[in-house]
């Protein structure tokens, strides 16, 4: 492939915006998975780390199963899906899609939204 002049500079400049924005990123966000090991819990599990291949992210999953600890997340139900120590989803599986949004969200750089549907 051939570039011109004007081709190159922007190709230039688009490569040092992606790290630009791959620089300010945080280097990883945490996942916290709240449940006692029930059918749920595992299917949630699993959503998650599709959604983490599909992203191609590698974020770090604690598996939280222990009554005395889940009581001081203060939630109202399992299983719970929590990052950087929000909560996110509680009392339900929520869905691929759901979880694929809020993946990209925390994804974006601030000041960045995702586009409209």
């Amino acid at each position: 492939m051939t570039f011109t002049s004007s081709s190159r500079q922007l190709r230039n400049k688009i490569l040092l915006r992606k790290k630009q924005i791959v620089k300010n990123m945080p280097s990883s966000h945490h996942i916290k998975l709240l449940g006692i090991g029930a059918s749920k819990d595992k299917a949630l599990r699993i959503l998650v780390v599709q959604a983490m291949k599909t992203l191609d992210i590698n974020w770090p999953i604690e598996e939280i199963k222990d009554i005395n600890l889940l009581i001081n997340y203060g939630i109202s139900g399992i299983p719970a899906l929590i990052i950087d120590e929000k909560i996110i989803f509680q009392e339900k599986v929520p869905t691929y899609a759901e979880i694929l949004k809020v993946f990209k969200g925390f994804t974006l750089k601030e000041g960045e939204s995702l586009p409209l549907p």
